[in-house]
């Protein structure tokens, strides 16, 4: 389902004519065995035929995870799915998960909830905050936002309250 949200979302609001194949086959014991994607946009310019011609490719396309199963490598699926069309590699980044969560940028977070907010917390004591996308836990200690406090700016009363 997420290849046709994506889709659907650069036909809506991106307005460009977009395909999305995703997929990932799973061992029984839950670990995954192979996994791929592919993402094709077509630019301002190309030639009217070029829509047809990548939708007959793309409803014929096998699986993506059984062709990276398979072996295939990212070149493999462009002309896989380019059909014999001549295409050229611009280049390749490693593939690492990383997240961009930090003490600082946490820091900068809290301050924007303004010096109410921050009294609370420097009044329970402490806080903690868990990153959604890596897991990380930051505590934060009473002197810690003591200091985010004085920092902060005073925002009028019940800014997000009801």
């Amino acid at each position: 389902e997420i290849a046709k949200d994506l889709t659907y979302y650069f036909a809506r609001s991106e307005q460009m004519p977009s395909s999305v194949a995703l997929g990932v086959l799973v061992e029984t014991d839950g670990s995954v065995r192979a996994a791929g994607g592919l993402m094709v946009h077509l630019l301002p310019g190309h030639p009217p035929e070029l829509v047809d011609q990548l939708e007959q490719k793309l409803a014929h396309l096998p699986p993506v995870s059984s062709l990276v199963d398979g072996g295939a490598r990212p070149e493999d699926l462009v002309a896989e799915v380019l059909g014999g069309m001549p295409f050229q590699e611009l280049g390749r980044l490693p593939l690492r998960f990383t997240c961009a969560c930090s003490m600082e940028r946490l820091d900068r977070i809290l301050i924007t909830l303004g010096r109410e907010e921050l009294d609370e917390m420097v009044r329970e004591g402490q806080a903690e905050i868990i990153c959604r996308f890596c897991g990380q836990r930051y505590l934060f200690d009473r002197a810690h936002l003591e200091r985010l406090r004085d920092e902060a700016i005073d925002l009028p009363e019940q800014r997000w309250r009801h």
